[in-house]
């Protein structure tokens, strides 16, 4: 008896110093997710959120946190209020913790459509998944672990984004069509973001009337840049 005592504490012991990283990070395994990241994780309570389900988490080799998340009932404003809260955790705890993450972190937050993100939340630019391919770098925002991107499928994301009350705190939307995008009605959308400044347009057609297109977005929202992607995925402001 003695010896199963012993032999269960040396067990715990080591599974306890297995659990923390050399840089005092946890590592965490709950249903099957391992993170090396379990301060943030506990933080945000990544695990812990009322109407949201976990599907997919994966640490990529280039330093990219792809984090898949489903709300449980999509007839109920609650599961997307508490997906906002989770993106608003998220960057509360990179700007107080601004060396937590390494150098080469990035993150994605995807609204998972079982076969791709149709709405996806990242922090900056990466070339795995095309939702994020888009170049950032001379819109003026610091390359951290915020959230400050959101690419949308303009005609397939709208039960994604939640009711017409739930408002996201991202700066910069990007619309994504295969052909020209909506039409002037399908802006609506962009009323779901507070604190909007950019607007950038990934329309596979370079003849949407892109002119046009800006004067619908400013009827939703006169102060945003409204940008086009051109066939480099270099992105110009529309109309100087």
């Amino acid at each position: 008896m003695k010896r199963i005592s012993i032999l269960l504490l040396v067990l715990i012991i080591t599974f306890t110093s297995a659990g923390c990283m050399a840089n005092g990070r946890k590592n965490l395994d709950f249903w099957g997710m391992k993170t090396s990241y379990g301060e943030w994780a506990d933080n945000i309570g990544l695990l812990n959120r009322d109407g949201l389900t976990i599907s997919v988490y994966k640490e990529h080799e280039d330093g990219l946190i792809e984090v898949g998340v489903q709300v449980d009932d999509v007839n109920s404003e609650d599961g997307f209020m508490e997906f906002c809260n989770l993106i608003d955790t998220h960057n509360k705890f990179v700007e107080e913790n601004p060396n937590y993450f390494p150098d080469d972190a990035k993150i994605v937050i995807g609204m998972d459509a079982v076969t791709r993100y149709d709405v996806c939340f990242f922090s900056e630019r990466n070339k795995l998944f095309s939702c994020m391919d888009v170049d950032t770098d001379g819109l003026g925002y610091s390359d951290d672990m915020t959230i400050k991107y959101v690419s949308i499928d303009i005609f397939s994301c709208d039960w994604e984004l939640g009711m017409k009350n739930v408002k996201y705190n991202v700066p910069v939307v990007i619309l994504c069509d295969n052909g020209v995008g909506p039409t002037r009605e399908g802006y609506e959308i962009l009323n779901r973001f507070d604190q909007l400044e950019k607007v950038i347009l990934e329309y596979s057609y370079d003849y949407a009337g892109f002119e046009d297109i800006k004067q619908f977005i400013h009827g939703y929202n006169s102060d945003v840049e409204v940008y086009k992607m051109n066939e480099d995925r270099q992105i110009e402001i529309i109309g100087g």
